[in-house]
């Protein structure tokens, strides 16, 4: 049997309900005659069609991700020298959770280019694509907030880090759209488990 498919310890211990029925207990027989159980993985894998290309796009999303919660982090720190700090933060301060779910989905990315599992790939790429595209939204409504407050009060005076504020948050939309860019251009299919079929017979 090959180590992609037997479920390791703490898939098995933690992964959702939903994706239990993608294991089975089976006999295997071992030598000396024992008869051994173990857990193994029985859905399908999905795989990435061009591993190398693929690969180095994993590479700069992870890349991506790291820099664009740097930058969400930075930009808190001005949070008392921004104008109309409080409203015009919310939409950042969501977009730093956004991008705590990213840089999970991103450690979590395949980049040895091994086969993935079901909770594996809805785990990594699927929730990195999805945290991405909420950064990228949660972000965009900071500028949006402290538009909204300088119509309402009329103040349209820019102190410099009300300048590094509407940068930071383009830089983050920028890298948070660039993600999900990379995310959908990387193809991948799903093969048949034949390994778990050669455990059954």
């Amino acid at each position: 049997m090959s180590e992609h498919d037997e479920a390791p310890q703490k898939s098995k211990l933690f992964a959702r309900h939903k994706y239990l029925d993608d294991y089975e207990i089976v006999n295997v027989d071992e030598p000396g005659g024992r008869v051994r159980r173990r857990v193994v993985y029985r859905s399908a894998w999905t795989v990435l069609r061009e591993p190398e290309a693929a690969r180095s796009r994993l590479w700069g999303i992870a890349a991506l991700a790291v820099l664009a919660v740097a930058a969400d982090v930075w930009m808190l720190l001005l949070v008392h020298t921004v104008s109309g700090s409080v409203p015009v933060m919310a939409g950042p301060l969501f977009g730093l959770f956004a991008g705590i779910y990213l840089l999970v989905g991103a450690a979590s990315l395949p980049y040895r280019g091994r086969p993935m599992r079901r909770d594996q790939y809805r785990f990594g790429i699927v929730r990195a694509r999805r945290s991405a595209l909420c950064m990228a939204v949660f972000t965009a409504l900071g500028p949006a907030a402290s538009l909204v407050y300088r119509i309402v009060t009329g103040n349209w005076s820019f102190q410099p880090n009300d300048w590094l504020f509407i940068l930071l948050c383009a830089a983050i939309v920028c890298a948070a759209l660039a993600i999900v860019r990379l995310i959908r251009s990387i193809q991948v299919e799903e093969r048949e488990n034949d390994a778990f079929k050669s455990e059954l017979m």
